[in-house]
């Protein structure tokens, strides 16, 4: 791939330094618009988390450290509201669009039957398990979302900020959806 000429925008899944860390480069160097979920704009302008709620040992253990990551931060070119087509953009068939939770401007994307999800969950350390993701304020509302985004789309493998990818029956599993 030459990113001279293929890279067509970058979209931040939401507004974390291990996510959003990157986009200031490529979008200055390349010249591609930047898409960001609504409410997720100041972490991205400023560079620096919000407070991180975390679940479970390995989150305990990392709770500080990640909490307090920083990177230079931009302004996003396209603040996703609610759900964005890439096309009249970008030329890519694809939906952006926002999924509060992770944090308040989480989005996710769609393209046919891809579906990257952010940190809406995560892959397992060990295995190929889906699971909560480290840091999830609202671990109940999480998995109403997860509810959500199942009954909206038929993809089998969903590609996660984390590990992974995982498949529809681990995060059914994982989630008690059955």
């Amino acid at each position: 791939m030459d990113p001279s000429t293929q890279l067509k925008g970058i979209v931040v899944t939401h507004g974390h330094a291990d996510h959003a860390g990157g986009a200031r480069y490529f979008q200055q160097k390349f010249k591609v618009p930047v898409f960001v979920g609504l409410n997720d704009e100041t972490m991205f302008s400023t560079g620096k988390n919000e407070p991180l709620c975390p679940v479970g040992f390995i989150a305990n253990t990392r709770h500080q450290q990640d909490e307090s990551a920083t990177y230079t931060g931009s302004t996003a070119d396209v603040l996703v509201e609610d759900v964005l087509d890439l096309k009249a953009t970008t030329g890519i068939d694809a939906k952006v669009r926002r999924l509060p939770g992770h944090t308040r401007g989480s989005v996710i994307v769609t393209a046919g039957d891809v579906v990257l999800v952010g940190d809406l969950f995560r892959g397992s350390v060990i295995g190929t398990g889906a699971e909560t993701h480290f840091f999830m304020c609202d671990v109940e509302g999480n998995r109403r979302d997860v509810m959500k985004l199942l009954s909206e789309v038929t993809a089998d493998t969903f590609f996660v900020g984390h590990f992974g990818p995982v498949t529809r029956a681990s995060v059914q599993q994982h989630f008690g959806l059955h």
